[in-house]
């Protein structure tokens, strides 16, 4: 009975242990994102970029500035995303912007063409790499 005793007062340090270093796991590498965005070689602007990874399904958004250019604020998790690029939704017949975009047509443009917009068809794929320095640069085409 005594040894049975020792045995279970020696285990449970141990598995403190055990569980306190599983708690100690570094977080997973991310990396920042940047470019800018054309059409045809003219600034693309009042758009969003948007991405969703290939393995987990979570979607980032960064907005484009009136050059083109957009920023992700936070690091990304690394590796490989879809990416879309959408018109910022403008005001709804009430004023609100993003009021039912439901019961009005979609945003007509031409800068970003209807394929550029479809999660999956547009065919722009980006590979985040940890640190800081990566560049994405979408070019979109007729």
């Amino acid at each position: 009975m005594r040894l049975m005793f020792m045995k279970n007062r020696c285990a449970a340090p141990l598995l403190l242990g055990l569980i306190l270093l599983g708690g100690c796991t570094s977080a997973p590498p991310t990396g920042g994102l940047q470019g800018t965005v054309t059409f045809e070689g003219t600034p693309v602007k009042d758009a969003t970029i948007q991405l969703q990874s290939a393995t987990t399904g979570t979607a980032f958004a960064a907005p484009l500035d009136a050059n083109g250019s957009y920023r992700f604020e936070k690091s990304l998790p690394t590796g490989e995303y879809n990416v879309i690029i959408t018109p910022v939704a403008g005001a709804g017949d009430d004023g609100i912007v993003g009021a039912t975009p439901q019961a009005r047509p979609p945003e007509k443009r031409d800068d970003i063409p209807e394929r550029y917009r479809t999660m999956g068809q547009s065919g722009l794929k980006v590979d985040v790499k940890p640190g800081n320095e990566n560049v994405y640069d979408v070019k979109l085409t007729k």
